[in-house]
């Protein structure tokens, strides 16, 4: 592979750069209480559970 094709597909992988740009938004800390609630309670009673939930609230 040569360094022009690497540091191109560098470029599209790592976007360091664009994240500086993102809007921050305001954290929610009633809403992430909740989540982590919901996801101990989970540990305890369905274990199997816990990382497709998990990820279902990662992506809200």
């Amino acid at each position: 592979m040569s360094q022009a094709v690497s540091e191109q597909l560098f470029s599209e992988i790592f976007i360091t750069d664009q994240l500086e740009h993102r809007r921050i938004e305001r954290a929610d800390f009633l809403k992430e209480k909740i989540a982590l609630q919901d996801l101990a309670s989970r540990m305890v009673t369905d274990p199997d559970a816990v990382l497709p939930r998990f990820v279902e609230l990662a992506m809200q």
